[in-house]
């Protein structure tokens, strides 16, 4: 069964084995800066600062994510969730390998002025 790996650009690579021959490269048309890769999914962030999605090997990519908003970091999970960080700071969500994304609300403090993070409220 062939194996599929992926580079820091966001290039996939399939091979029969995990140090045999490629099979097939497949390269994003646009230099990633940031990529992350989980289950079905690569999620990338261009020099443009958007949110890229490819779910077929990096065969082709959609934009995905909010328009006017320039992102800086993301990391999908293996269940399939993930956070991107925009800039200015704020953290956005996802629960379908970077389909959707939805911005998480502002930490709140507590009474004795720690933040306390709203992470998956």
């Amino acid at each position: 069964m062939p194996q599929t790996g992926h580079g820091l650009s966001g290039t996939s690579y399939e091979a029969r084995d995990p140090l045999g021959r490629f099979l097939r490269a497949s390269a994003p048309l646009e230099p990633l800066v940031r990529v992350s890769a989980a289950r079905h999914s690569i999620v990338g962030i261009p020099a443009d600062r958007s949110l890229l999605r490819s779910s077929d090997g990096a065969a082709s990519f959609t934009r995905v994510g909010p328009a006017q908003v320039a992102f800086a970091d993301v990391e999908l999970s293996n269940d399939g969730t993930g956070l991107a960080l925009s800039i200015p700071e704020a953290i956005w969500l996802t629960r379908d390998e970077g389909a959707s994304w939805t911005r998480l609300p502002a930490a709140s403090r507590s009474s004795d002025g720690r933040a306390r993070p709203s992470l998956f409220a």
